[in-house]
């Protein structure tokens, strides 16, 4: 018999997954549900009401159920961006005026007022905030130090509270660093304490951001996932939108800037500001103008610049460095690693060229003596910012920087990178003790978006990481490359800001002139599997409705929208690897089998969620199944990094030793990596317990944290699941156990299996592996009389 629903419940199950009978099609049009009767299907799509208490309803006349409800089911928000209401509700009308008469009266730093009130870009406040008035996009070219990052933002504000308009500004920003820097600064100028008018968010932290927060500084892909749905709340309150730094055109950026060009077709209260020191301003009027201002050719978008008066600035060059007496000795490498055969697709940073480095930092102006190459004409010890391209090289400089002869040289030296906690970022800022010299050695870090003003002297070595994917295996890895020239000009416009500077270039000239003029865009270089993911997961896929009939978008269809768009065979690769790793369906929801698209799987949902490689969310997966989700966590968050050991057991026998008793008998650097993480998280003092552990300290913090964004990403896109697991009670036996067969499950079919073949047929046989061939090793030609050196029992 038939039983009755209401909407909701109605809504739960088509959203759940629930197998409905009597139900062939739901179709979504603009907030409508058109239902088919007849038949039996289950619709894989997840939404917001999953509570239902009976799975097993048996709805029949849908349709003219759904037909006496239409005007209830309207007014339910549609995941077509056309049928949501962008205009701001009247709460948020009235916070913002509680806000901004709070503001009045803070009480702001006059002397950091005065020192912004220099600033280059203070000069055009009143025309810039009268473009963004009246244009939906506009480009913003700003040389770097000219104020943009910091003061754009306020000028909004300052524009919105003296108009009496409701406003909620985001500004992106590439690094988590910046983010924090930039907001701490804010609030500092306006006497604002952080996290309420204005706050940051990094990853799932939220402690310096809250709803009263009105600008906003996150990262391009954070905004992503709290967007990425055209009815998220968010939307309804956002005003303006700041993409900094644009021209680095990471593939989070790609994928917002798909997104925000849908959404400003449709929300014509949205303002989108594109900021950088350089970026090609016919290839974004070609992307926004025809979408956002609906004509049939491209408009030349609105735009500024603004010049900054920098100090005078010197550049040398590698090749004048051989030049010099003291350093004669290099003029036979420098010919033969940079002459002839010079191959510049081979990026190496030589040692002789670190050397170089440390001898100019030494030779750095200490007294009012003339120097060769390296003269001073004040007595100020102004910092020096080196650019390197990982954290291990960083290590490394610092370390030979501090074994230089301390009683002549005074140096903070300062590392900059990825893993510093924010206490040791602050130290980046502070001036250094009376008498010494400030030496900052960073990556990409400090290349944008921050500026440290006391920098004098530049050391760059051209170099930098880039993210490759091997066609093969689709697995990525960080590249050591040649930088673009858009990232040397970066780089040297860190110094200049508040006196003359110099700027030492540890490459030759005519290699900068081969470079290319700009990076290649990351989503050409990544491999596409987490982006397909999170772009099958945005609204966006859904398309126009056609004669009552919801089109979707492929993620084909998706990426050609891109500023830049990946190569079809990348698009391909990444499809059949998450059916490969269960994230889609074989099936696109409309064709049996569909090589090319697929549907989004709770799997495919979990991979998406959470802020890892999609092949460990396997993992994670395998923890939910089994009730051992913290452990699979920590397995994720312990697996997510290169390693968490030391090299050092290679030179004492007894460190492997002991690596093998944390083993604890079952062979797997797994376990062992699982009880030293919660021995780590116990220990008195965590830095003695790596030393005496093999374990380094750095990494182990990163774990920690990586661990805890796992364990919010949970909680916030699946709290139910949370609750659920971690009320499961076990005993250690039974946790190791599960623990193991999730790691089969989760690696399969990535396993080691070993057997005696005597025969040539024998061997044809088990070459014939219904495993990957290109990634399968097989070894032959072992010892007869080989045997296992230990099995587990």
């Amino acid at each position: 018999m038939a039983q009755e629903l209401n909407y909701l419940e109605l809504f739960g199950m088509i959203r759940s997954g629930t197998v409905v009978q009597q139900f062939t099609r739901a179709e979504i049009n603009g907030g409508q549900y058109a239902v088919e009767v007849e038949g039996e299907v289950k619709l894989e799509d997840s939404g917001p009401y999953q509570n239902v208490e009976n799975p097993d309803y048996k709805v029949s006349k849908g349709l003219d159920y759904v037909t006496r409800h239409m005007d209830e089911l309207r007014r339910m928000p549609s995941l077509h961006s056309e049928s949501v209401d962008f205009s701001p509700t009247s709460e948020f009308n009235q916070l913002c005026r509680n806000l901004y008469n709070q503001t009045m009266m803070a009480k702001q730093d006059p002397d950091l007022q005065a020192s912004m009130s220099r600033l280059p870009i203070w000069e055009v406040e009143e025309e810039l905030v009268r473009k963004i008035r009246k244009v939906p996009v506009m480009l913003l070219y700003g040389k770097t130090g000219c104020g943009k990052s910091t003061l754009v933002p306020q000028f909004i504000l300052d524009d919105c509270m003296l108009r009496d308009v409701p406003c909620r500004i985001f500004v992106t920003q590439p690094r988590r660093m910046a983010c924090m820097t930039l907001a701490e600064h804010v609030c500092r100028c306006r006497g604002w304490p952080l996290g309420k008018m204005v706050g940051y968010q990094v990853g799932g932290d939220k402690s310096n951001i809250s709803d009263e927060s009105l600008i906003r500084f996150v990262t391009p892909g954070l905004l992503l996932r709290q967007i990425k749905h055209f009815k998220s709340p968010e939307i309804r309150q956002m005003t303006h939108i700041i993409v900094d730094e644009v021209h680095e055109r990471t593939a989070d950026v790609e994928l917002l800037l798909i997104l925000l060009r849908r959404l400003l077709a449709v929300n014509k209260n949205l303002r989108l500001i594109l900021m950088s020191a350089t970026f090609d301003q016919k290839k974004f009027e070609d992307y926004f103008g025809c979408d956002v201002f609906r004509c049939d050719r491209a408009l030349e978008l609105p735009s500024m610049r603004v010049n900054v008066e920098m100090f005078e600035v010197e550049e040398f060059w590698l090749g004048s460095f051989v030049k010099d007496p003291e350093f004669q000795h290099l003029k036979e490498l420098y010919k033969e690693e940079f002459g002839a055969d010079f191959d510049k697709n081979d990026a190496i940073l030589y040692n002789w060229v670190v050397d170089c480095a440390l001898t100019i930092i030494a030779r750095f102006k200490l007294t009012n003596d003339a120097e060769s190459i390296v003269s001073d004409e004040e007595r100020a010890r102004g910092s020096v910012l080196v650019f390197l391209p990982g954290y291990s090289d960083i290590e490394t400089f610092c370390l030979l920087l501090g074994k230089m002869d301390p009683s002549r040289n005074k140096w903070t030296i300062v590392p900059v990178h990825s893993k510093l906690k924010q206490e040791a970022e602050r130290t980046i800022f502070a001036p250094p003790m009376p008498g010494y010299r400030k030496i900052i050695v960073s990556t990409n870090i400090a290349e944008s978006s921050i500026t440290i003003p006391d920098v004098k002297y530049i050391i760059d070595f051209g170099l930098t990481k880039r993210s490759s994917v091997d066609k093969v295996s689709n697995l990525s890895f960080l590249k050591l490359v040649w930088c673009s020239q858009a990232e040397i000009k970066q780089r040297r416009g860190r110094a200049g800001r508040v006196q003359r500077g110099k700027v030492y270039h540890m490459i030759p000239l005519e290699l900068f002139h081969d470079l290319p003029e700009e990076p290649p865009p990351e989503i050409t270089t990544t491999p596409l599997t987490r982006l397909t993911l999170m772009a099958k997961s945005m609204s966006i896929c859904h398309g126009a409705i056609q004669n009552g009939i919801q089109k979707y978008l492929s993620p084909k269809q998706i990426f050609a929208e891109a500023l830049t768009s990946p190569e079809e065979q990348d698009i391909d690769l990444s499809i059949l690897t998450l059916k490969e790793l269960g994230g889609l369906t074989l099936s696109n929801g409309r064709n049996p089998i569909d090589r090319y698209d697929g549907e989004i799987t709770f799997l495919g949902r979990l991979m998406d969620a959470l802020p890892i490689d999609p092949h460990l969310s396997r993992l994670v997966a395998m923890g939910i199944i089994l009730g051992v989700l913290d452990d699979c966590l920590r397995l994720a968050a312990l697996l997510s990094v290169e390693t968490v050991f030391t090299n050092r057991f290679k030179a004492d026998v007894q460190r492997y030793y002991a690596r093998l008793w944390w083993a604890d008998g079952s062979f797997s650097d797994l376990h062992a990596m699982l009880r030293l993480y919660e021995k780590f998280c116990l220990a008195d003092d965590p830095k003695v317990f790596c030393e005496e552990s093999d374990l380094d300290f750095k990494t182990m913090r990163e774990v920690v944290s990586k661990h805890a964004d796992l364990s919010t990403a949970m909680e916030l896109s699946f709290p139910i699941i949370s609750e659920t697991t971690a009320e499961i009670n076990m005993s250690d036996e039974e946790k190791d156990l599960l623990l193991k067969i999730a790691c089969f499950g989760a690696f399969y079919p990535n396993y080691f299996s070993s057997e005696t073949l005597k025969t040539e047929s024998e061997i044809n046989r088990a070459l014939k592996t219904d495993s990957d061939p290109r990634k399968t090793v097989v070894l032959s030609g072992l010892p007869i009389n080989s045997r296992v050196s230990y099995a587990d029992q």
